[in-house]
């Protein structure tokens, strides 16, 4: 009986352990995609459509905040995205059926109409689909719990087994029994309790956590994005690209110490090893 009974713990505890970590993979997915579509965005979008850039990094943020809710549905969703949509804006993706799905349209109209090339198009498409398929994972790990039969029959055989512990351990322990069968009791039920608390993956991971880095990578890229394009433009447009310091790192990575000879000797060297 022992044997089945760590069988039965050990497989229950692993189904659990797969589905909490495939919660935390799979919406991890959906923040880490978020924050490469908004770079996309902001390095393929024309300048001159701020509004559009500024609405694909509110609405990826309102996804983010929309699946979380999705999955849990605790806070009112209004409390969470008030500031970052407009009062329309959140009154129609409130009136949705589907939030998640409502940011997902709204995400794919604006890239259709961007005006973009389409084999650019195309590449930012699949990263939306990589979104709604993440959140399809999520709902399929929601919707999809391990059956209560196998649930309830391991708790019945581990209380079983345990009420039964003292008999075999009375005639060789004596009343030693007492503490050896509350410290075993203590260790498997807590086994037990382990397993169905993370068999529900997202009420017990840090979506809040997730949701508020995606928000300030997204928030970063948005406020960094005008300098790091005027550090590019300028850096292309002047004739100053010579910079020996980054030649002799470069070389010292290569081959462990700085070869700077070729750099000071001859003007128009472009700094390689030959």
């Amino acid at each position: 009986t022992s044997f089945a009974l760590s069988l039965l713990l050990v497989f229950r505890t692993n189904s659990s352990y797969g589905r909490w970590y495939e919660g935390r993979r799979r919406f991890g997915r959906i923040t880490t995609t978020c924050r490469d579509v908004c770079r996309q965005m902001l390095a393929l979008f024309p300048r001159s459509h701020a509004s559009s850039r500024a609405l694909m990094a509110r609405w990826l943020v309102a996804f983010c905040r929309a699946s979380k809710w999705y999955i849990r549905e605790e806070e009112p969703l209004e409390e969470e995205l008030t500031a970052w949509l407009e009062p329309h804006e959140l009154k129609q993706l409130v009136k949705s059926p589907h939030p998640p799905n409502f940011c997902i349209l709204v995400l794919s109209h604006a890239v259709a109409n961007s005006g973009l090339q389409e084999h650019t198009v195309v590449r930012l498409e699949e990263n939306l689909s990589s979104l709604s398929q993440s959140l399809s994972s999520c709902d399929r790990i929601l919707n999809t719990p391990i059956p209560l039969s196998y649930t309830r029959h391991t708790a019945r055989f581990l209380i079983l087994w345990l009420m039964l512990l003292p008999l075999a351990l009375w005639g060789l322990c004596g009343w030693l029994m007492v503490p050896i069968v509350a410290t075993i009791s203590f260790v498997l039920l807590g086994i037990e309790e382990i397993g169905v608390q993370i068999e529900e993956p997202f009420s017990i991971l840090a979506l809040e956590n997730l949701c508020r880095k995606a928000e300030r990578h997204i928030s970063g890229m948005m406020l960094m994005d005008q300098t790091t394009y005027d550090l590019v433009k300028q850096t292309t447009e002047t004739a100053q690209h010579h910079f020996p310091a980054w030649q002799t790192a470069m070389y010292r990575s290569v081959i462990g110490k700085p070869v700077v000879t070729a750099a000071k000797t001859n003007g128009k060297s472009d700094g390689m090893v030959d």
